[in-house]
């Protein structure tokens, strides 16, 4: 039996293909899974989406009864990490639940120095962006080794870790990653780094919504330029 497993966030419960070619909308076969972001999208009869808006608030959704949790993106949103462990912790089936989080590590990384010669400005924004989240209490950053060791101290067995390098425009050689980085480059646009940025800014480091969005768009320009090799990792 092959599982269906969401690749956004949402509740879901759902199988939707069987090993001995049987219509999965006929079965009633499921696995319980939490991920959390206000999503839709066409779906089989059998998956059900539950999206809470807050999941730092109160949990009410049956301990010791999920076989997923999944949490994508949840650095620069989330206040207290070790409260949200114990809470997924809680609600996964007992020895046989997962949970899986998604982040991507937003800081510029470059290995040949041409992020650095240029001063860049998308390192500038980033910075920027860290100091502010830091501030409130819920930063972007990334910390890996401190997440690992975390996840373990709440009660997690079995952690592992895999990583994925996110060229930042076009410019690798290799075809693989150049694909990567195109389709990821769509994604970083001025609008997005405003709506990730605009805020922070604003609210917490006291730009104007001027400098905040020139901010924002002299970053976006940095990462059209085939010439900075930078790339982020998730």
């Amino acid at each position: 039996m092959n599982g269906y497993k969401s690749q956004q966030k949402g509740s879901w419960k759902a199988i939707t293909k069987t090993t001995d070619g049987r219509d999965p909308r006929t079965q009633t076969y499921r696995e319980n899974g939490r991920e959390y972001q206000n999503y839709r999208r066409q779906l089989p009869r059998n998956v059900r989406f539950n999206a809470p808006r807050d999941y730092e608030g109160i949990w009410s959704l049956g301990e010791n009864s999920w076989d997923l949790i999944h949490l994508r993106l949840g650095c620069g949103s989330v206040g207290d990490w070790p409260e949200l462990y114990r809470n997924v912790l809680a609600h996964l089936k007992p020895g046989v639940g997962h949970f899986e989080r998604v982040e991507v590590d937003f800081e510029p990384r470059c290995d040949d120095g041409t992020i650095v010669r240029t001063d860049s400005k998308l390192v500038s924004w980033y910075g920027d962006l860290k100091n502010a989240t830091e501030r409130a209490n819920r930063s972007i950053q990334y910390r890996r080794i401190e997440s690992i060791e975390m996840l373990k101290r709440q009660g997690f067995v079995d952690v592992k870790e895999e990583t994925i390098k996110l060229p930042i425009n076009g410019w690798c050689r290799d075809e693989h990653l150049k694909s990567l980085g195109t389709d990821y480059t769509a994604w970083m646009g001025y609008d997005d780094l405003v709506g990730m940025s605009l805020q922070p800014f604003t609210h917490i480091e006291g730009m104007s919504v001027e400098r905040a969005k020139a901010s924002a768009r002299e970053a976006a320009l940095d990462i059209l330029r085939v010439k900075l090799h930078g790339y982020n990792v998730m």
